[in-house]
């Protein structure tokens, strides 16, 4: 595998990339938007790469997600919309909340993004929860065992518009991955306290499958391309939590690639993947944007 340092853009969690944008979101909602071709050509500059905009996703006060995961769907909220629905999962921003006592476990959350000009704007539209988080046949280990992570990661396969959730049973050392049909944009019941908000809870009998591959140690960015999954993971160079990089075939259902980044001089907590084209671009948590050429 050759890398290849592109730019540099602001660090944090997640992002996706769509058409000619790219974007980057933190862990308390905020987005930065770049423009990819004016990314390009930046490789030998140290300054950081030009900002087209940056913008706040909404309902953080109520519903905060972590972005650990985030891409877009395949619907539009409106055909006229540039960008289709945008979807970030909760992670683990509840873990030591005393407030909520649904710690949002299995949860993804999804938004309206607009714009005009270079101004964003985004609106909460629905939340989607895996309804058997709490279930130690299908989805955490044992009850008496405590996973280190079961809020669960997402990826969206756009070819075949299957939501797929993944999380770590730590019991066992495995990563179990659970296939679902996208629930469309519109789908679900009023959340309560706010009606323009719809709520779908995905339960066992919405499983289309599942099935469990390598343990994933603390898992960070991913996206599917080519209907495989392309999972970062990894935030310190400690044998068991260094970065690293996965590849899952969801086709096949077993893992076909593992890499751990030291070996190519990738030492920073890994956090963002996605694809421009063919070209693989990920980035560390410090803003390290980098392409990762390889041929499998």
């Amino acid at each position: 595998m050759k890398v290849k340092k592109i730019a540099t853009i602001v660090g944090g969690q997640d992002g996706t990339i769509y058409q000619n944008f790219l974007f980057r979101f933190n862990h308390k909602g905020d987005a930065t938007v770049y423009q990819i071709d004016a990314l390009r050509g930046l490789e030998n500059k140290d300054e950081p790469a030009p900002v087209f905009a940056r913008f706040h996703l909404d309902g953080t006060d109520w519903m905060n997600p972590h972005s650990n995961a985030v891409f877009f769907g395949n619907e539009r909220v409106d055909p006229a919309d540039e960008f289709p629905v945008l979807y970030s999962n909760i992670y683990n921003n509840y873990e030591k909340c005393e407030k909520y006592e649904d710690r949002r476990q299995g949860t993804l959350v999804a938004y309206r993004i607009t714009r005009e000009g270079n101004v964003f704007s985004s609106k909460l539209i629905q939340i989607i929860k895996v309804g058997f988080a709490d279930d130690d046949h299908y989805w955490r280990s044992a009850i008496e065992f405590k996973d280190f992570r079961p809020y669960g990661n997402f990826v969206f396969d756009a070819e075949k518009n299957h939501l797929y959730a993944y999380t770590m049973r730590d019991l066992t050392y495995r990563t179990r991955y659970f296939k679902f049909d996208m629930p469309a944009w519109n789908a679900g019941e009023p959340e309560p306290d706010h009606e323009d908000v719809r709520r779908v809870v995905l339960w066992e009998k919405d499983m289309l499958d599942f099935f469990d591959v390598e343990y994933h140690r603390y898992v960070q960015g991913g996206c599917v391309h080519h209907g495989k999954v392309y999972e970062v993971e990894g935030f310190s160079g400690k044998n068991l939590n260094a970065p690293a990089l996965r590849i899952i075939d969801l086709e096949k259902k077993r893992q076909e690639f593992f890499i751990l980044f030291e070996v190519l001089g990738l030492t920073s907590e890994a956090e963002w993947i996605d694809f421009d084209g063919e070209d693989c671009l990920y980035s560390d948590g410090k803003g390290n944007l980098i392409s990762l050429d390889f041929q499998l």
